[in-house]
């Protein structure tokens, strides 16, 4: 495989073939192989230099290298552009957030209303901001690839977000944001350990 498609798929919610026997093996395997890329994501944000830079970076899905995250890979760059200018108008509501659900329902509010900008877009717009205004998630958001992950684990509904401690003790081991990252990536690894222990 090559470097390229390599950090690509890094970057995707794409866990490779492996299969884990418990949730724990999966925080161990997200902890190796996908921890490090998301931290390295979120400091590159953070370290924009001004709010617009980040804002600008966050809602064009920009990363460091200057190509496109791959999370936002479908949506044309006129729709996130158009989507960082309207939050870059507000930038100074957005510097006043005081927690990070504050600035997630702000970028959800302004999302929201842009065709083309899905949950996806905006909770990764609103971690990249956070980034930058040292604002973190406190619970687990869901957004329609963690949302399978989540009812892996038996959570039913449409909930915005879970708390971390409602979920298997294993995950206790990660941060809210961690947590979303790795429900994402390992959903379908997720649902062979459910299926697997109803059989048992």
């Amino acid at each position: 495989m090559s470097s390229h498609k390599k950090s690509r798929n890094q970057r995707l919610c794409i866990p490779g073939l492996e299969s884990y026997a418990t949730y724990a093996a999966i925080v161990r395997a997200y902890k190796i192989d996908h921890r490090d890329r998301a931290e390295s994501e979120c400091r590159s944000y953070a370290d924009s230099g001004t709010l617009s830079v980040a804002i600008e970076a966050a809602a064009t899905a920009k990363l460091l290298d200057g190509s496109k995250h791959d999370h936002q890979w479908r949506i044309s760059n006129l729709t996130l552009r158009k989507f960082a200018g309207r939050l870059i108008a507000i930038k100074n509501k957005i510097k006043r957030a005081n927690n990070f659900d504050e600035l997630w329902n702000m970028v959800r509010e302004t999302g929201g209303k842009i065709k083309g900008v899905g949950e996806l877009a905006i909770y990764d717009t609103a971690t990249r901001i956070g980034a930058f205004l040292r604002l973190e998630p406190k619970y687990v958001y869901l957004h329609a690839g963690t949302r399978k992950g989540a009812q892996a684990l038996g959570f039913k509904g449409k909930q915005v977000y879970l708390r971390l401690e409602k979920l298997p003790a294993a995950f206790h081991k990660l941060t809210p944001a961690q947590c979303e990252d790795c429900l994402c990536i390992y959903k379908d690894q997720l649902a062979v350990i459910k299926r697997e222990q109803k059989h048992l």
